[in-house]
């Protein structure tokens, strides 16, 4: 990461020719740069980008999932357009290394998970408005496609709402998700979760997000309160 942009160097790893240059700076500018160079940011293209890849992916599992319900799209398009996958994408590509930084973020090291993320989606929002859906769709499709295989006998079942509506009926006790542990990598952590009733511990989940590692958890609290 430099002050410097190598408008070929992105071209060549995102494998799209931008015909507006200025595009495809601004969708590598991060705000902290565009803050002490009175630039452009890539907030708006971020923000245009992420619907894009919304649109798409729900398209794509549409058509490749006839027989799923809304739901189950729903969970399948989120595990595919969260933090974690895009932030791998971006990793991959090691476009990363071409972002334009303010000075105290270069100095840190230390990037959220959150700003390769939206470098994702604002070269999606980017390539959208230089190039038009479909060159948008090809860059997602071809980055994204290790996560688009799903096993369509994954189960969906919501076990929070389950586990909450159990309790209500039976116990009538409040419930509550902690985090216990995160392990791993900062740009990809993973999440040990434990539900309580009460202030007792009733069952206990992992997963490389919060909102998977509490389904896993409230899936382990109905199979012990269950099993009493």
């Amino acid at each position: 990461m430099s002050m410097i942009f190598e408008m070929t160097d992105a071209e060549e790893k995102i494998e799209y020719s931008f015909k507006d240059k200025n595009l495809l700076r601004q969708a590598f500018t991060h705000s902290s740069y565009s803050n002490e160079n009175n630039a452009k940011n890539n907030e708006a293209l971020e923000f245009l980008g992420d619907s894009v890849l919304n649109f798409v992916i729900t398209a794509y599992l549409f058509s490749k999932y006839p027989g799923l319900d809304e739901g189950q799209l729903t969970k399948m398009r989120s595990t595919v357009v969260s933090a974690a996958p895009l932030s791998a994408a971006v990793k991959k590509l090691k476009v990363d290394k071409d972002m334009l930084l303010g000075a105290g973020e270069q100095n840190s090291g230390n990037l959220s998970i959150n700003v390769f993320c939206d470098l994702f989606e604002a070269i999606v929002g980017a390539i959208f408005i230089d190039g038009g859906l479909e060159n948008a769709k090809q860059f997602i499709l071809k980055n994204l496609k290790p996560n688009l295989s799903f096993n369509i006998n994954l189960d969906f079942t919501d076990y929070k709402s389950k586990l909450s509506e159990y309790v209500q009926k039976n116990l009538k006790k409040p419930v509550s998700y902690k985090i216990t542990s995160t392990t791993g990598p900062a740009h990809n952590p993973n999440f040990n979760i434990s539900v309580f009733l009460d202030d007792k511990t009733v069952g206990q989940g992992f997963g490389n997000t919060k909102k998977l590692a509490e389904q896993n958890a409230a899936k382990d609290a109905l199979n012990n309160l269950n099993a009493k």
